[in-house]
């Protein structure tokens, strides 16, 4: 009797550690008879669903303002001018942006005089990756068309043993430039309707027309012409203006989905009734 005592311990204790194993493997899915549902006891790994919000794609402010970074170079700098506005209005969390600039360099020595002067504007949309905000700040992602018309001139002397000093020019007039910027920037609420905000551009695919023997060395809104991309920032003060009321959005809530809810309520009346039973 002892020894099928023994025996009948040794087959019990080696089948509960093979269902213990079965289990385990199993990544805590339990197969209930005669109903056979699946259970799920992980709520972290349930699936789940945003909820959705309603998108807003009526325009409720226009925000606009000038570049203080570019009219603090026109002031501390000698042969160089740029004034630049911006403006933009919101559709859902993105804006439509349009900036207008005028932009003019000299450069001048003993021997030469080159001038650059003309209006560029850019236009396009961001994103708007923090939409939930709740003081209104706005953190940016954009893309942006840019052209530009501008008119250069270079004079220059030059001395001759049988004309002696003689002066030439060359101008253009009518030229064109344009390219594309990828923007990145922040805007941030610092009074009621008073925004601070910067933009950083990486301008790329630009292309020139209209120029003759004189090739440009600037363009206004670019920068030199003889790179194929190049980098700017821009520094804003911008102020507020809306015409109606928007809320900010709630972030959306994680839920779980329908079958899983069900699954997890089925699994608390198991665990509720196989308590019961011991």
């Amino acid at each position: 009797m002892t020894k099928l005592y023994q025996r009948t311990l040794k087959y019990i204790f080696s089948i509960s550690l093979l269902l213990i194993a079965i289990l385990c493997s199993a990544q805590d899915k339990i197969e209930v008879e005669p109903d056979t549902i699946s259970i799920s006891l992980d709520p972290k790994k349930q699936k789940k669903i945003k909820e959705k919000i309603e998108r807003d794609f009526k325009p409720s402010a226009i925000n606009f303002g000038l570049d203080v970074l570019g009219l603090a170079r026109t002031s501390l700098s000698t042969g160089f001018t740029r004034i630049e506005a911006q403006g933009d209005i919101d559709i859902d969390k993105y804006f439509f942006v349009l900036d207008l600039g005028h932009e003019a360099t000299s450069i001048s020595n003993s021997d030469f005089s080159y001038s650059n002067s003309g209006n560029y504007f850019r236009a396009g949309i961001q994103a708007n990756i923090m939409p939930y905000n709740p003081n209104r700040d706005f953190l940016f992602v954009g893309l942006r068309y840019a052209r530009s018309q501008f008119s250069d001139e270079i004079v220059f002397q030059n001395e001759f043993d049988k004309w002696g000093e003689k002066i030439f020019s060359y101008k253009n007039n009518g030229l064109t430039a344009h390219w594309w910027e990828v923007t990145l920037g922040m805007k941030v609420k610092v009074l009621e309707r008073l925004y601070f905000g910067y933009t950083i551009r990486y301008k790329l695919a630009k292309n020139i027309s209209g120029f003759g023997e004189l090739i440009p060395r600037n363009l206004p809104g670019f920068g030199r012409a003889d790179k194929s991309s190049s980098a700017g920032f821009s520094y804003y003060i911008l102020y507020h203006l809306p015409f109606r009321d928007k809320p900010i959005p709630k972030k959306p809530k994680r839920t779980p989905r329908e079958g899983d809810r069900n699954q997890q309520d089925q699994s608390s009346g198991f665990g509720d009734s196989f308590q019961r039973s011991f």
